[in-house]
C-alpha cells in the first residue's frame, strides 16, 4: 500500500471509516513460547506512542474509529473503554458503542469569580457521568452447543503439536500455533481442519477463521 496516497485520501476526505486491530496490530508482539497462554496474553500491551495515535484519530469529529478484535468484551472495555470509539469483540459478535466524555460541573469556576456560594451552586448543578455503553450481541441467538466437541478437538491438536495452545472465549474456541514449529503447525492445521467438518461442525451454524497461524471455529 502507497503510504503517500493514503494520506493523500485520508487528508482529502471529509468523513472517514478507521477500522483498526487490536491484537498484534495496536499491541506489541510477544515472542514467549516458554510461557503460557495467560501470561503471554498479559504481557501484549499497546505502546503508549499508538495509543496516543488511537486518541488523536478520535478527537477528529470526521472520524468513526472501530477498534475490531477477536478478543472478549472485557479486554476490550480494559484497553478501550474510556475512548468514544466502536469496539467489536469476538470478531464482531458483540459490538459496542462509543463512550460519551463526563460533562463539567454547571456553573464551575463561576465561586472563584466572587459572590458567596458560587461553588456550591455549580457542584449542586454537577452533570451526572453518562452511563457506561452498553454491549449489544447482533445475532438474536448464538449456539455454542458446539463448543465443547470442538474443545475436544483441540485439546487432541494441542498434545500433538507442542507449544500449541487454545483460547476460550464466550462464542468461540481459537487453536492457536505461533510458538510451534511453522511446517509442522501448518500440517496439524490442516489435519484439525477436516477433522473439525467431518466431526462436531458438520452440521452447525459456524464458520472458519483462519489467521496466520491460527484456527477459530466461530457462531454464523
Amino acid at each position: 500500500m502507497d503510504v503517500q496516497e493514503v494520506v493523500r485520501a485520508y487528508t482529502g476526505s471529509k468523513r472517514r471509516l478507521v477500522v483498526l486491530g487490536y491484537n498484534a496490530t495496536l499491541t506489541t508482539s510477544v515472542e514467549a513460547p516458554e510461557r503460557q497462554f495467560e501470561q503471554v496474553k498479559a504481557l501484549a500491551k499497546v505502546n503508549p506512542r499508538v495509543m496516543q495515535s488511537v486518541c488523536e484519530l478520535c478527537t477528529d469529529p470526521a472520524n468513526v474509529v472501530v477498534i475490531f478484535s477477536g478478543s472478549e468484551t472485557s479486554k476490550l472495555d480494559e484497553v478501550f473503554g474510556h475512548l468514544p470509539v466502536w469496539l467489536a469483540a469476538e470478531n464482531g459478535v458483540y459490538v459496542r458503542p462509543p463512550a460519551k466524555a463526563a460533562s463539567g460541573p454547571a456553573g464551575a469556576g463561576r465561586g472563584a469569580d466572587g459572590g458567596g456560594g458560587g461553588g456550591e451552586r455549580g457542584a449542586a448543578g454537577a452533570q451526572p457521568s453518562p452511563a457506561a455503553p452498553q454491549w449489544k450481541c447482533v445475532f438474536d441467538t448464538v449456539h455454542c452447543e458446539w463448543m465443547e466437541s470442538v474443545q475436544l478437538v483441540f485439546d487432541y491438536f494441542c498434545e500433538r503439536t507442542p507449544r500449541s495452545f487454545v483460547e476460550a472465549r464466550e462464542t468461540s474456541l481459537v487453536w492457536n500455533y505461533k510458538y510451534a514449529d511453522v511446517e509442522f503447525g501448518r500440517i496439524q492445521a490442516r489435519d484439525l481442519l477436516q477433522h473439525l467438518w467431518t466431526g462436531p461442525i458438520s452440521n452447525a451454524p459456524v464458520e472458519i477463521i483462519q489467521g496466520g497461524k491460527s484456527v477459530e471455529p466461530s457462531p454464523l
